[in-house]
């Protein structure tokens, strides 16, 4: 994870471009699932026990994304507040672009 750029919007706003490298995100992903699996039903499959190839085939690559962002941006935005000695009045908004699997992410 590593800080791409900082953009001062108005007095005590910031805007940070935070980038989390392939394996940041596939450990993110990886969390999501294990997450999410006990959930989710697949016919011909016990509950909790649909592999996550077989869940990207039926409902698509992106299905973990979202959950591995709101699980990869606290902890990227935590390690980098520590980091420069930032500190956080409000909680912080993200805004992502779209993006293939197994690629570093970008946050806003």
């Amino acid at each position: 994870m590593s800080l791409k750029s900082t953009n001062k919007i108005e007095t005590n706003t910031y805007e940070l471009e935070i980038e989390a490298s392939a394996e940041e995100f596939e450990a993110a992903v990886q969390a999501a699932y294990l997450k999410a699996k006990n959930k989710i039903n697949v016919p011909g499959f016990r509950k909790g026990k649909v592999p996550m190839k077989v869940l990207e085939n039926t409902y698509g690559k992106g299905l973990f994304f979202e959950e591995a962002v709101n699980i990869g941006f606290p902890r990227s935005l935590a390690a980098l507040s520590t980091r420069l000695s930032l500190l956080s009045l409000t909680d912080p908004r993200s805004t992502l672009p779209l993006f293939p699997r197994r690629t570093a992410f970008l946050s806003r």
